[in-house]
């Protein structure tokens, strides 16, 4: 997983899909009604990633868990 954010100044978090954990999803009410919100990846090593301003996350995070229920 690579999340990279930002225009002028960019920023990047990494994580390995082997270690990813999980997924969870934030989003307010006007995320909900626009469909978009900040999908939080969580590592094994307690670390996380935050993904803001996903585009459908709850899609997003379907598809991570079907990846990672995937045989390796």
């Amino acid at each position: 997983m690579i999340a990279k954010i930002g225009w002028i100044s960019r920023d990047t978090s990494e994580i390995h899909i082997d270690r990813v954990e999980g997924a969870r999803v934030d989003q307010t009410v006007l995320g909900r009604i626009l469909g978009y919100g900040t999908v939080m990846i969580t590592d094994t090593g307690a670390g996380t990633a935050p993904m803001p301003q996903i585009a459908d996350p709850m899609a997003f995070r379907a598809a991570l868990n079907g990846a990672l229920s995937k045989p390796v």
